[in-house]
């Protein structure tokens, strides 16, 4: 006898319409290659595409009218001069064609319906197949073969960056297991950027493939989609990046560019709980915008300054960074001493005053622009003493000026200072260490103890490196400089989410939300914001408020993996205000877009029983939301109430037996445990359950009094004791 089935299912057994979408390239050479005649192909699932496909045509209007006969029918070909409709049933029994165009009239008046009827049967074979290959059961995404032939057939001009991703789980179950990986699929689905391809390795492993823009770099999407997962609450991701060119190092494909991101992931493993690395970094050191200055440069500074006690570097630099300025620069200089860094010029000044340093500074960048025709230099400036540094430490320092000018634009000027230490943290941190990001931070905040992007800056570091308690720390400090600074109260609600104290958390965000608005916040943010108050009000019970903020949304993301997170929520707060049959809409859509969502199960089935709308399909949905997370007793608590009104109560005892370690739910499951007993006209046992309720919580509740006077003489059946519940007797 099969007491459980198996808790997953295999997606890749029939072909679905977005199939045509991801593999519209190959399925195209599956099908030409069939039908050698043909010279051009075309999937087309509705109407408007069609139009849109083939305006130009004349007969334009016989095109739309065939293709209505076609799709009505779902099996007979169409034609219509030179155009051929070949239509693929789908397993959700809709309908996409193939258009083929531009056919031979000779082909055209020879092809038979039988030849066409198994063209189609070899291609859609062939179809699946394909997807079977390239398609991950377990998550619906692309497997490891899809990524190796994608690596492979890029074009070496284009330039891609590769994440691989890994979202470890801890020790368990193969179905918590399964949970987890459905739940990391969800999250890393609305996180990828547009356009990006998201693979599963396998092991909770997965890998992005995204066009590389050259202005943010490689670590721009890697810091930010390791900050959206702890967002969402994963407890530790590692990544690690790399992208197609790097310069004149030639071209990379296939194997050797996954083992080099695979390579960035073992480094990121050892950076903490949510650790990034990028491969071009390890591999070329050199190219980092703050390699420390080498030794030699120091000892030839050390004879300058050992005997000074006030001194000031300046460090010129090409802002275009490839050319030479040395000469150029070093024509202009009337003073100090001059020494060439690789492409750069280091100029050593002496008694001079922070005044006089920036003037003449500024006077050589004119100088040079005029005299260059519109090229451009700027230069970082740092003076000994300041705050603790060393003389070691200034030449350093100018690097970080100069990072600090290029945020001013071209032939900029710039004294270091704790915005300069901020903004150094920040290229660390992008690179994923986050320890010497730390250490920017706080030598910044030793710089300028009033700086409140310091502390949230500091903070964030923190919390990615799970000390929540130095970033609790930092945040509030900022809101003491700042009590309506949106970002440290924002964060402030991340680690009341962290904690699971959601009600915080929502005070937090509504509270970071009204004094964004004020500073013109951008939209994303406002919308994260929304999403999170949304999804939080729905959870504590607010469900009213929930719904204000999450329809406007679920329109806004109308079409996305975004709205899709959105509409679970949105049933549970139609169910929490008692719409029952606009909840039972919304879950079922939540189910249509993820079958194994086992809260929109378990809870569609609570509806359909509390509502009358069928025990039967109520109590299979409430068993497959068991099946799929047993360590939840809330979930059993709903079944076994189904099952006790099926008579299954045998069943519903061994259900019902398993939530008796759960504080929260242990008087309810001996209340129904009781109730069992009690229409199984097991007396003494009944009695025992309700001795032990009321030792605990006393008489006050209404299902006790009910079966306490029922126990007297033969127990009466399920549906007397139901019908006197109901009415609170």
């Amino acid at each position: 006898m099969i007491k459980k089935k198996f808790p997953l299912a295999s997606g890749n057994q029939a072909l679905v319409k977005r199939d045509f979408l991801r593999f519209s390239k190959a399925f195209t050479d599956i099908l030409l290659e069939k039908v050698a005649p043909a010279e051009h192909l075309d999937f087309i699932a509705d109407e408007r595409q069609l139009k849109e496909q083939f305006s130009d045509e004349s007969s334009i209007n016989e095109l739309v009218g065939t293709f209505q006969l076609v799709v009505e029918d779902g099996r007979r070909v169409g034609k219509v001069e030179n155009f051929l409709f070949l239509p693929f049933l789908l397993s959700d029994q809709s309908v996409i064609l193939a258009v083929f165009s531009r056919l031979d009239p000779l082909f055209m008046r020879r092809v038979t319906e039988d030849w066409l009827f198994d063209v189609r049967r070899e291609a859609k074979r062939s179809f699946l197949l394909l997807k079977q290959a390239r398609i991950d059961d377990l998550t619906g995404l692309f497997n490891l073969s899809n990524l190796y032939s994608l690596l492979d057939t890029f074009s070496s001009a284009r330039n891609i960056q590769l994440l691989v991703v890994e979202i470890p789980g801890r020790s368990m179950t193969f179905q918590a297991a399964s949970r987890h990986l459905q739940r990391c699929v969800e999250i890393l689905r609305t996180s990828v950027p547009e356009g990006a391809i998201l693979h599963h390795l396998g092991n909770s492993i997965f890998a992005i493939v995204s066009d590389r823009h050259r202005e943010s770099g490689n670590t721009c999407l890697t810091a930010s989609l390791v900050a959206y997962l702890k967002r969402e609450g994963v407890k530790k991701v590692h990544i690690g990046t790399t992208c197609s060119t790097r310069g004149n190092s030639g071209e990379k494909k296939g194997r050797i560019f996954l083992d080099e991101a695979w390579t960035a992931l073992q480094v990121a493993k050892k950076r903490g709980p949510y650790g990034f690395c990028d491969f071009d970094l390890l591999a070329h050191p050199e190219a980092h915008p703050l390699v420390r200055p080498q030794e030699r440069l120091l000892r030839k500074l050390r004879r300058l300054w050992r005997q000074s006690e006030k001194f000031f570097l300046v460090h010129f630099r090409s802002d275009e960074k490839q050319f030479s300025i040395v000469n150029d620069i070093r024509a202009l200089v009337d003073r100090g001493e001059s020494i060439p860094v690789g492409n750069d010029l280091l100029v050593y000044l002496d008694g001079e005053s922070d005044v006089q340093v920036l003037q003449w500074t500024e006077n050589i960048l004119e100088s040079y622009r005029k005299k260059k025709d519109g090229n451009t230099v700027s230069a970082g400036i740092c003076g000994f003493p300041y705050a603790d540094f060393k003389k070691a430490e200034i030449p350093y320092n100018c690097l970080k000026a100069l990072e600090h000018a290029s945020f001013y634009g071209n032939s900029s000027a710039v004294f270091f200072d704790a915005v300069s230490l901020n903004i150094s943290g920040d290229i660390f941190f992008g690179d994923g260490d986050l320890v010497q990001a730390v250490k920017e931070y706080k030598r910044g905040l030793l710089c300028d103890a009033e700086n409140i992007n310091l502390y949230n800056s500091l903070g964030v570091a923190y919390a990615l490196m799970n000390r929540h308690k130095q970033a609790e720390e930092c945040f509030k400090n900022g809101l003491e400089l700042d009590a309506d600074n949106f970002m440290a109260l924002y964060n402030l609600g991340l680690g009341e989410l962290e904690r699971g104290r959601k009600e915080k958390a929502i005070s937090f965000f509504r509270q970071s939300l009204e004094c964004g608005i004020d500073e013109n916040l951008n939209a994303s943010v406002r919308e994260d914001l929304s999403f999170r108050i949304g999804v939080l009000s729905s959870e504590t019970g607010d469900y009213q408020v929930g719904l204000d903020f999450l329809l406007p949304l679920y329109d806004l993301f109308s079409g996305t993996c975004r709205a899709d997170r959105i509409v679970y929520h949105i049933g549970l707060c139609y169910c929490g205000l008692g719409f029952a049959s606009e909840a039972m809409m919304w879950l079922q859509r939540a189910l249509r877009i993820n079958e194994f969502d086992h809260r929109a199960m378990n809870l569609l089935g609570e509806v359909y029983f509390e509502n009358g709308e069928g025990a039967e399909v109520a109590l299979s949905l409430c068993r497959k939301s068991v099946e799929l997370c047993p360590d939840l007793p809330g979930y059993r608590i709903v079944l076994a109430r189904i099952q006790i009104h099926c008579g299954l109560f045998y069943e519903a005892m061994d259900v019902l037996r398993l939530c008796l370690k759960d504080k929260q739910f242990q008087v309810e499951a001996r209340l129904l445990l009781a109730r069992c007993c009690c229409e199984l006209g097991h007396e003494k046992r009944a009695r025992n359950w309700l001795n032990k309720i009321a030792e605990q919580e006393g008489k006050k509740f209404k299902e006790y009094a009910v079966l306490s006077r029922n126990l007297s003489g033969r127990a009466p059946g399920s549906a007397v004791i139901q019908n006197q519940l109901n009415e609170g007797q």
